[in-house]
């Protein structure tokens, strides 16, 4: 045992030092949105020559661990899938955004791709230290927007283009360091939890900051490691706290709350949730759109075009898995939820840790689309590698090259 743990800490010290620093790099360059919503920003430019860089060095191969074939290879497999649908439609439609939908799939499968390489090539160490350092620099970085009061407003964005994607950002950064707390110095967790929470309150996302209150409900019950008499003590009085805490959130008239404008409109948000309009499910968030489909409801509608639709004429439906059923039909929906479902699992059984760890996530995609986005897809791969098999093995030995 003390072999292993030596080797892990060495690993860790190691750690960083490799092609993991991409990651890193890309995490800092996340919320520096200096482009319009919808173009690439120069974190995807950044990522995207990184990807390039390591195929061009890798001899234009893609190596992939034997574990993981499967996965990569239905995920490639629904990427072919969605151009045929997407094109389709889009000689229906003639909507020209139809086409380059597809390449927002394409860049995420890249990403994964990367993923995979710096863990079973540096190390599973490796990625899981690049994801959180990453996710602490790059808080650092939010929280420079906060103080620049860049986007200043009843909802602050920081250095994002609206609220919501800075709300999604706090979610996916709670996931990461849910998943590998131990990664990272206490202090600069705390850092990194302290911004996004804030961050949070500041983007007034309601989707976010319910996702988070998941999160944080469902780690402290499933996702503390190792459980003793100690921790389970300490368990009940997290719970206790925390509802107490949302209780007098709520409903207390202290002056804490009412003479703090963040906080104030983030309860009077949360209060009037049921009264908003968007927070219907059927005509605000666009789920009534499945009854117009049809037939197509077995292959889907395409991701565009969306003046076709009497649900949210013109927008987008706010949701992950009603824009992947719209978009792509049964099919695939069931092929990306085979994908996403595979984090739910370690050594072949169902975790409920990694459940609780992604329960913020799985929540805030019943009113918003975030299946685009690249650091969801970047953390699935790394739950999936870290759940998959010992972190003893630096390398795989099975791999094959496409």
């Amino acid at each position: 045992m003390s072999e292993v743990r030596e080797l892990t800490e060495n690993r860790k010290k190691k750690a960083g030092s490799g092609e993991g620093i991409i990651l890193v790099i890309y995490f800092i360059l996340k919320p520096l949105y200096l482009f319009s919503s919808g173009l690439p920003q120069i974190s995807d430019i950044f990522l995207f020559s990184a990807a390039l860089y390591l195929f061009i060095k890798d001899r234009f191969k893609a190596y992939i661990p034997n574990s993981y074939l499967k996965w990569v290879f239905v995920f490639f497999v629904s990427l072919i899938y969605q151009i045929v649908v997407q094109s389709v439609w889009w000689l229906v439609t003639d909507d020209n955004k139809m086409i380059l939908t597809v390449l927002y799939y394409l860049f995420n499968f890249s990403a994964v791709l990367v993923c995979i390489r710096i863990g079973h090539v540096n190390g599973i160490e490796d990625l899981k230290l690049a994801l959180c350092r990453g996710c602490f620099y790059s808080s650092i970085v939010t929280a420079i927007g906060f103080l620049l009061n860049i986007g200043s407003g009843i909802r602050a964005t920081s250095f994002f283009n609206n609220p919501n994607q800075l709300g999604y950002y706090a979610v996916l950064v709670m996931s990461v360091i849910a998943f590998f707390p131990d990664q990272l110095p206490k202090w600069q967790n705390a850092v990194t939890l302290i911004i996004a929470a804030w961050a949070n309150i500041v983007s007034l996302s309601k989707a976010s900051i319910i996702a988070s209150a998941a999160l944080a409900l469902m780690y402290t019950v499933w996702g503390i490691k190792g459980r003793t008499l100690k921790k389970t003590v300490l368990q009940l009085l997290l719970l206790i706290a925390f509802f107490s805490a949302v209780y007098w959130f709520l409903y207390s008239d202290s002056t804490f709350i009412t003479e703090r404008r963040p906080l104030y409109l983030l309860r009077r948000r949360i209060m009037n949730l049921s009264v908003e309009n968007d927070s219907q499910l059927g005509s605000g968030r666009g789920y009534d759109r499945v009854f117009e489909m049809g037939i197509h409801f077995l292959w889907g509608m395409g991701e565009g075009a969306f003046g076709r639709f009497r649900s949210l004429p013109g927008l987008e439906v706010h949701s992950t898995y009603l824009n992947l059923l719209i978009s792509y039909g049964l099919f695939g929906f069931m092929a990306y939820m085979w994908l996403i479902g595979n984090a739910f699992f370690s050594k072949g059984r169902l975790n409920m840790r990694n459940i609780a760890c992604l329960s913020g996530v799985l929540l805030y995609g019943l009113t918003h689309n975030g299946i685009r986005n690249t650091l969801l897809w970047i953390l699935i791969a790394a739950v999936i590698q870290a759940g998959g098999g010992s972190s003893d093995k630096l390398i795989d030995p099975g791999i094959k090259g496409f």
